[in-house]
């Protein structure tokens, strides 16, 4: 062992990360900053030491920084990483149309139940009648029914169903308190406009964990907003739930750092990994989806159940300047009948676009049945498995 791997190991282990860890991150900052600290005189030798240096302490100070949040360092990579919902907004959708055309006492049973407050113009006032559950209200043990006060003005966070009518949902009409006697900040509130939230899956483990597992991760809020790669190697800092293997993202420190080097600490390769993981690898690939789909869709957990399958890449073009990249994927058997799938790479994944037409993807996803009965597969993760490079003359197509 070279002094340098010696050096790696022992600051390992003071910092409590990985090896792979401490040296991928060394080389990432060798790769940012050799060239300026060899302009200002430095060697090559003190250059690496600086890099292991700096490496060392980013990451005691994001360890730290995950002690005192109650998270801890998670490495591994996305397997599935699905589109966020906006779980409000779909609610507010759903109830603005219904408003449209519901009778006024249909409307009025929803203010009794504690589903929503309801706003409607006054000409004489020249203000709003709003009609609200009286036990909400006053934060009081829920109650139903419901009274009519005059307001002059709307709450900020209304919602309009026509010029006439407006409203907002409840946040919470049942629990005033929570389990630990604390007041329940939800109850008789109006829900936000917005709740965006986006459930990843990540095989990994606890950093210095010799156990590896699938762990479902939950981003919300503006955390759900950001897209992270699939099936490339890294650590991020995550609140485990007390029992299972969920954990939640905390803003400002569960923020995923890259490290291919981690690859080598993996059980298996990715194809490896995802066949041990899930009983629904479909080795007919999307001419199998409508059998998987007809056999499942009546199960009870049939919106957390995924496939995974191996197809290959028939196309690849632009989005545009700065919008990524749609890449067409179809069967390997050219008997298939099934219709190709297109994925959308986000520019901000561009850079791993290195393969061909011809390429063959491990690609992730949930399989569902449109209005047409046409078996769909949204694709949450994808992973090149045999590339082919791209020629000068073959472009992206």
């Amino acid at each position: 062992m070279s002094d340098i791997e010696q050096t790696i190991e022992r600051i390992s282990k003071n910092v409590g990360c990985d090896t792979a860890a401490l040296k991928g991150r060394m080389d990432a900052i060798l790769e940012e900053q050799q060239e300026g600290w060899l302009s200002a005189g430095k060697n090559e030798e003190q250059c690496t030491l600086l890099a292991l240096r700096v490496a060392g302490r980013q990451i005691k100070s994001e360890v730290d920084r995950a002690k005192k949040s109650g998270c801890v360092i998670y490495e591994g990579m996305y397997v599935s990483v699905p589109r966020y919902k906006d779980w409000a907004q779909l609610s507010y959708n759903k109830f603005t149309k219904q408003l449209e055309t519901l009778p006024q006492d249909a409307r009025e049973g929803l203010v009794e139940n504690g589903t929503l407050v309801m706003f409607e113009y006054d000409p004489v006032s020249d203000g709003y009648i709003k009609t609200y559950n009286e036990s909400l209200a006053r934060k009081d043990t829920f109650v139903a029914g419901f009274t009519t006060t005059t307001v002059t003005e709307l709450p900020k966070g209304t919602v309009e169903v026509n010029s006439n009518l407006h409203y907002y949902l409840v946040w919470n009409s049942t629990m005033p308190t929570f389990p630990s006697g604390g007041r329940n900040f939800k109850y008789g509130e109006p829900r936000p406009a917005s709740e965006k939230d986006r459930t990843c899956l990540f095989f990994g483990r606890k950093q210095g964990s010799d156990i590896w597992d699938m762990h479902t991760f939950k981003f919300s809020g503006a955390l759900a907003e950001d897209e992270p790669v699939s099936f490339v190697p890294g650590t991020i800092a995550m609140r485990p739930a007390r029992q299972g293997s969920v954990a939640y993202a905390k803003p400002q420190v569960s923020i995923f750092s890259e490290n291919t080097d981690l690859a080598s600490n993996f059980p298996a390769d990715p194809m490896g990994i995802v066949k041990e993981a899930t009983p629904h690898f479909l080795e007919g690939g999307l001419n199998d989806l409508e059998g998987f789909i007809d056999n499942h869709r009546e199960d009870k957990n049939w919106y957390d159940l995924w496939v995974a399958m191996n197809l290959e890449v028939v196309q690849i073009d632009p989005r545009g300047e700065g919008k990524g990249y749609i890449i067409t994927v179809g069967d390997l058997d050219i008997e298939s009948m099934a219709s190709p799938v297109d994925i959308y790479i986000p520019d901000s994944h561009a850079h791993l676009i290195d393969f061909g037409v011809g390429s063959q993807m491990l690609v992730v996803g949930q399989g569902w049945m449109s209005r047409d009965d046409e078996a769909k597969l949204s694709v949450n993760g994808w992973y090149c498995t045999d590339a082919l490079q791209p020629t000068a003359t073959e472009g992206w197509d």
